[in-house]
């Protein structure tokens, strides 16, 4: 081999070990420090109170269902059911205690439809998630809003809350959107069962009973406000006046936010 030959071969060689260390620098994870850098840091929550749901703390001092409205009503149905579960956050900017939308299992979101099912003047159940709420954090109003903007005159925002004792549980109200007045209150607790948990010790025993737990809050909170929404209908009489049919029959199957066009169109459509 002449030495011009061997230089080359040398040459090559370094290019070729550059690349590969270039390329197992990328697999390594080498791309993941600018987004870590770029990344904004999570919102710290905290335990929803019942003023940030628009309704004082006397009127879910125990559990249960708390009627807030009991005045009859005229063609509030047929009408839509928007569902928020919400965590509540505190920012330092002084702009006070915030609220976002929390996280909510598919199936749990599913179960709000069903537990609607034999309530016919209820004609939907809508769950609200991001699209249209500002992620800074807003107050109970911004979900108001979205509820009327597809039509939903019935709105529950619920959270998690925590009292002064420390016991945790569920909080809600439920808004009649257009009268922008709160028509009930919820409490529901988290009983923790305590006897079925095999290791206190263990974090996975833990964390299971405490999930069993909450998802029974929830299940309750949801027979509460099936139960408000029947005795609702019995005070309503139906509108003997021409009006606009409430009932939507263009709807897609897939949640609302999973079709930001149609959300933009409307938008444009109401400014117009």
């Amino acid at each position: 081999m002449s030495l011009r030959s061997a230089r080359k071969a040398v040459r090559n060689g370094r290019h070729a070990s550059w690349t590969c260390l270039a390329i197992g620098f990328l697999f390594a994870g080498g791309c993941a420090r600018p987004e870590q850098e770029c990344s904004a840091p999570p919102l710290e929550t905290t335990a929803v109170m019942p003023a940030d749901l628009g309704i004082s703390a006397d009127s879910v001092q125990l559990p249960g269902e708390h009627p807030l409205d009991a005045t009859r009503t005229v063609g509030r149905f047929p009408t839509g059911l928007s569902v928020a579960r919400v965590v509540a956050i505190v920012q330092d900017s002084g702009a006070g205690r915030r609220l976002r939308p929390g996280d909510m299992p598919v199936e749990r979101a599913a179960y709000w439809n069903q537990v609607m099912d034999t309530l016919p003047p209820i004609r939907e159940v809508t769950q609200l998630r991001d699209l249209g709420i500002d992620p800074r954090g807003v107050e109970y109003g911004a979900f108001l809003r979205e509820s009327s903007n597809i039509n939903c005159n019935l709105c529950l925002i619920y959270g998690q809350t925590e009292d002064e004792s420390g016991e945790n549980g569920l909080v809600g109200a439920l808004w009649d959107v257009k009268k922008r007045q709160p028509i009930a209150a919820y409490r529901v607790p988290i009983v923790v069962d305590t006897a079925s948990i095999e290791d206190e010790e263990d974090p996975d025993d833990l964390r299971l009973a405490w999930q069993t737990a909450e998802a029974q809050a929830e299940l309750d909170m949801r027979n509460l406000v099936r139960d408000s929404l029947w005795g609702l209908v019995e005070f309503d009489t139906a509108d003997t006046t021409t009006q606009p049919s409430p009932w939507r029959d263009d709807d897609r199957i897939l949640p609302r936010d999973q079709n930001p066009f149609r959300r933009l169109e409307e938008l444009l459509k109401d400014k117009n």
